[in-house]
């Protein structure tokens, strides 16, 4: 999983995390998300990505988006 934060349309951070959860489970996840401004537009994106090659998808092959919007951050 790599994930982004954006404030105002800037990277703001940046990180990833090496996920091992099995095929049709689920987990929680919790991502640290550094202080901002609570003024600003501050959205999160995350990408799933494959961790290595296999017969029909690369490394870094990207298999789920999602953007959210954080607004009740606060610094």
């Amino acid at each position: 999983l790599k994930y982004t934060i954006l404030e105002n349309g800037i990277e703001n951070f940046s990180d990833s995390l090496n996920l091992n959860i099995p095929p049709q489970m689920t987990d929680t996840i919790i991502i640290d998300i550094p202080a901002v401004d609570n003024d600003n537009e501050v959205i999160l994106i995350s990408k799933l990505l494959t961790n290595s090659k296999d017969r029909l998808l690369n490394e870094n092959h990207e298999l789920g988006f999602e953007q959210f919007e954080l607004s009740c951050l606060s610094t």
